[in-house]
């Protein structure tokens, strides 16, 4: 997996030269997707704590009901 990943980031990396970018360009081409992802991540991280959560809440408010 991690193969796949460096080939296509040199593959990437080869793309953005040969259209004329620089490297400090290409530089903050990475980091703009580096921080993109990381948000991503963060959000769905985020997003399942917070469904577990209410999946427990709810779980609590049935057996509450019940009794």
């Amino acid at each position: 997996m991690f193969a796949k990943c460096a080939l296509g980031v040199l593959l990437l990396l080869a793309v953005l030269s040969w259209l004329g970018f620089k490297f400090r360009e290409i530089l903050l081409i990475f980091l703009a997707a580096a921080a993109v992802a990381l948000a991503i991540w963060y959000l769905k991280n985020r997003c399942d704590r917070l469904e577990e959560k209410l999946d427990l809440l709810l779980k609590e408010m049935r057996k509450d009901e019940k009794d």
